[in-house]
């Protein structure tokens, strides 16, 4: 797996990103030129000197654009990486569940319709079981007094999208800060490579690690 931060000036930005988030997932794809399937996760923030795009890939990615104006750096993740217990992370997710019957009509749907997740409290619980099927836990879950294993929730403004025949449509984005203590590794490491939650062509999901020494104080 291979790690890839890109950094460019607002500028440069506004010309290379699309205005439009859903054409984003196909100017990343483009780093890709060999590769007919997605096996990789991004994530854009901004800040004010411009955009840092954090890229995770199967293979390393080809990037035509490097110059003054780019800051370009990928490493290969080494295998020790995801070994340890105890991770500081942060990830970007879309957190949704299925529900069975349209809610302006009552009528069931055949396979559902995603709706978002709201609430600090249920979306906590949303990403405890994502942990559960993913490897981890959540120790600040267990210890709510703790104030060095809390878990930060930030919700973030929508992104909204324009889909070609399905006109515009939106995302809810929010952001989770804290510490998680691998559980499994193989499904750890599994999660990690195909990231968490749904929109990943979007920019959700790629799960950022800092792995921590077995305690925290």
């Amino acid at each position: 797996m291979f790690l890839t931060e890109i950094k460019m000036r607002d500028a440069d930005a506004a010309r290379f990103f699309p205005a439009n988030p859903y054409d984003w997932h196909k100017v990343v794809w483009s780093f890709f030129p060999e590769r007919a399937d997605r096996d990789f996760l991004y994530r854009v923030d901004y800040d004010p000197r411009g955009i840092r795009l954090m890229l995770l890939s199967a293979v390393q990615p080809v990037f035509a654009h490097e110059g003054e104006s780019y800051f370009f750096r990928c490493r290969e993740i080494p295998e020790s990486f995801l070994t340890r217990t105890l991770y500081r992370f942060q990830v970007r997710v879309n957190p949704t569940r299925r529900i069975k019957n349209d809610a302006r009509t009552g009528m069931p749907v055949e396979k559902g319709i995603r709706v978002p997740v709201i609430g600090e409290q249920e979306l906590l619980a949303w990403l405890e079981r994502k942990g559960k099927t993913g490897g981890f836990s959540l120790p600040g879950l267990s210890q709510p007094q703790s104030e060095a294993y809390r878990i930060t929730v930030m919700q973030e403004a929508r992104l909204n999208f324009q889909k070609k025949g399905y006109g515009k449509a939106h995302h809810a984005s929010v952001q989770f800060s804290g510490i998680l203590q691998v559980e499994n590794t193989d499904l750890f490491k599994k999660t990690f490579q195909e990231g968490i939650g749904s929109a990943k062509s979007f920019g959700f999901g790629l799960l950022m690690l800092q792995p921590l020494d077995n305690h925290i104080q």
